[in-house]
């Protein structure tokens, strides 16, 4: 190979940063970090009034199948009293502090740095939120002080009454899901969600799809695809939308902590004390300060509209 003399070439020149030709940069920032919030984004929203919140669960009596005779006197049959549950608000935020001198900047791909980590923020406290509500230790509500955060109740809780559950100990089975299910709709929930992390929400898919059992789609052969995928079950009972969340834990062993969930998605509401926004600091030296802030927390209005499958390995 021959080559002129004194060729000048970007290897003269340079071709990294600092070098006298301009910097080919795609102005696109790619995160791939997940912070997706499929229960608190879809979950109904009530604003309440105060720091703690209540509502009331009531309840039929049992059914009686005898007669009553002709002229017998009626008396008053035995009343039970309403249940009164409560929860509390959690205060959930991301504080920001950025140089004046980066405000100052044109950095790639951004309008500006502040504007970007606010951004940032809100989603990070979403994200907060979503973990928080699947957590499955600790997850009983922490009233709080003066010097003690209050921490919210999660989906989990007891506070509220106590959720039918199902040991399963082991993968997840669509006997398991009918199981439940028949327990939750024997007492009275409705239940149209599965909640299930990743790995579980592939384990049932293959489970609903086993070998003698034709749940495919049907596709032109021109498609050429292959289809294999849950997103809606049918049951016994009623339909369920299957929804895989990356924040419930998971794990491949046998533990209560790993759970599958049916809910009743219009009773599992999000209590909204303060709503979310950015709330600017007084400067403290030669940077722009502030913080996302939200406060609410997790109202189950009946311990029988949401079950949880216990000890699901993937």
């Amino acid at each position: 190979m021959a080559f002129p003399t004194n060729l000048f070439s970007v290897y003269d020149i340079g071709f990294v940063a600092g070098s006298a030709n301009k910097e080919s940069v795609f102005e696109t920032i790619q995160n791939i970090a997940p912070w997706d919030t499929p229960t608190f984004s879809s979950a109904p929203k009530v604003s309440v009034s105060l720091t703690t919140f209540e509502w009331f669960t009531d309840t039929l009596a049992a059914t009686a199948t005898g007669g009553t005779g002709e002229g017998e006197i009626i008396t008053a049959a035995a009343r039970t009293n309403r249940t009164r549950r409560a929860n509390n608000t959690q205060i959930f935020t991301v504080g920001l502090d950025v140089s004046d001198s980066q405000i100052a900047a044109s950095p790639y791909g951004i309008s500006g740095e502040y504007p970007y980590q606010s951004m940032l923020a809100m989603r990070e406290v979403a994200r907060n939120i979503e973990s928080r509500s699947w957590i499955n230790s600790g997850f009983e509500r922490v009233t709080g002080g003066e010097a003690t955060a209050r921490i919210t109740a999660s989906w989990r809780a007891t506070g509220w009454g106590t959720s039918p559950t199902s040991a399963l100990n082991g993968a997840i089975t669509t006997a398991a899901v009918e199981n439940l299910f028949e327990v939750l709709a024997q007492e009275g929930g409705n239940p149209d969600r599965f909640a299930v992390s990743l790995g579980v929400k592939s384990d049932f898919t293959n489970v609903a799809q086993a070998s003698g059992v034709n749940r495919m789609f049907n596709l032109a052969a021109s498609d050429k695809r292959l289809v294999a995928n849950v997103t809606v079950y049918e049951g016994s009972h009623g339909v369920l939308l299957v929804v895989p969340n990356k924040w419930i834990p998971q794990g491949s062993v046998s533990a209560s902590a790993f759970a599958a969930t049916l809910y009743e998605s219009t009773r599992a509401k999000v209590a909204i004390y303060r709503p979310m926004k950015h709330v600017p600091l007084a400067k403290v030296g030669d940077s722009t300060r502030g913080y996302i802030v939200t406060e609410l927390g997790f109202m189950l209005l009946h311990a029988s509209s949401m079950g949880h499958i216990t000890g699901v390995t993937t």
